[in-house]
């Protein structure tokens, strides 16, 4: 059919049953200050947390080492990568290619250090989750498990039909920066949204397309920042979406005042923050 597929790489890991919630955060895309928030966030929770990441770590914001070293630093082996995440993996460092991080040139030389390219070569692309006898699958959404490329533009059915597993109790995605958790038979299905840039919707030439696969925007198309929380009350799995947001204002002014030229695509991302709405 023409479509190149991704060999899909998976790890398993087992959780300490001491462990008192997960927190799956995703699509950090490169952004500081969406850490800052949820660093206070999860200060003010009792118990142990397990952070998990799923997938996008960078571009197009401005940070992406300090993003990078965030992950590695509070989800460690527990993350899975993106489609950016490959991307920037592939990449030999002359700068070139359509998803270069901004970097500054003093930084160029850590950014591909070999610590950072280990790392991102350690993770995979399915990460599966044993914890207190419960079966947790996550992937980023980009490909499925087969290898097969799935767009951003999927709806909660088109994922829930691409990357649920009927052994798992929960199935994570990401991607879309859409959340929502739904029931799938025995199975929840649940997508993280986005720390960074959440979306509801995509304003192309045909009109408004809400990634709910919803005809009207509704009160679940909440275009603040999420994560996930996972509980096990009662040994029975529970997963909340999260809701917070920082300064996007401060954000975007960052951006105009940097001396990296703003590309096309980044600049319709910036316009997003505030709307929901990603004008193509």
């Amino acid at each position: 059919d023409g479509i190149m597929s991704t060999m899909v790489r998976s790890v398993r890991y087992q959780l300490d049953d001491s462990i008192d919630r997960l927190l799956i955060v995703s699509d950090i895309h490169g952004f500081v200050r969406p850490l800052e928030v949820f660093d206070t966030l999860h200060a003010a929770m009792n118990g142990r947390s397990q952070i998990v990441f799923n997938g996008d770590m960078c571009n197009p914001g401005l940070w992406p080492l300090e993003a990078i070293q965030w992950i590695r630093r509070n989800a460690g082996e527990f993350a899975v990568l993106g489609n950016h995440d490959e991307d920037v993996f592939q990449m030999d460092g002359s700068g070139s290619g359509d998803d270069q991080p901004h970097v500054t040139k003093e930084d160029e030389k850590q950014w591909f250090s070999n610590q950072v390219r280990d790392y991102l070569g350690s993770l995979r692309h399915r990460l599966v989750l044993s914890w207190r006898g419960r079966c947790i699958v996550l992937m980023h959404g980009h490909v499925t498990s087969n290898g097969k490329p799935i767009s951003w533009r999927a709806s909660p059915q088109e994922q829930s039909a691409q990357f649920v597993e009927s052994d798992a109790d929960l199935c994570v995605v990401s991607h879309t920066h859409y959340a929502y958790v739904r029931q799938h038979g025995r199975t929840i299905c649940a997508n993280t949204g986005s720390m960074s840039l959440p979306f509801i919707g995509v304003q192309d030439e045909h009109g408004l397309h809400l990634h709910s696969g919803n005809a009207e925007i509704g009160p679940d198309d909440d275009v603040r920042c999420s994560f996930l929380v996972v509980t096990l009350p009662d040994n029975e799995i529970q997963v909340e979406i999260a809701r917070f947001d920082y300064d996007r204002q401060a954000e975007l002014q960052d951006h105009l005042q940097t001396l990296s030229p703003l590309p096309n695509m980044l600049t319709k991302e910036l316009l997003a923050m505030c709307s929901g709405i990603w004008k193509v």
